[in-house]
């Protein structure tokens, strides 16, 4: 026999204000520039070799599999802020400012 449950609950309008309501989702493009930062922070900090990929998802509040789906591995991640800073530089930003972004 087929369940008429959800059904119910759709037709209720008062069930839907009872829910809780769930945080909008960062967009993809948003997380990525999220890790950037913090692994850029991390990295400047310790010292690429010594920040490992689970302090990388901690700082920038993602999960393991969300910064490995965006980069598969440090080897990976260090040379995109590598080339976000080169964006930097070469952008309108001038050199010493790119700096303090690197550095900041």
């Amino acid at each position: 026999m087929a369940s008429t449950r959800g059904v119910e609950e759709a037709a209720d309008p008062a069930a839907d204000r009872l829910r809780p309501r769930r945080r909008p989702r960062r967009t993809s493009a948003k997380k990525r520039a999220t890790i950037l930062t913090a692994a850029r922070e991390l990295f400047v900090k310790g010292g690429v070799g010594h920040v490992s990929m689970d302090a990388v998802a901690a700082a920038a509040q993602v999960s393991k599999a969300t910064l490995y789906s965006h980069f598969g591995s440090k080897q990976h991640l260090f040379p995109a802020i590598l080339a976000e800073v080169s964006e930097a530089l070469d952008g309108s930003v001038g050199g010493e400012q790119a700096l303090c972004y690197l550095f900041h």
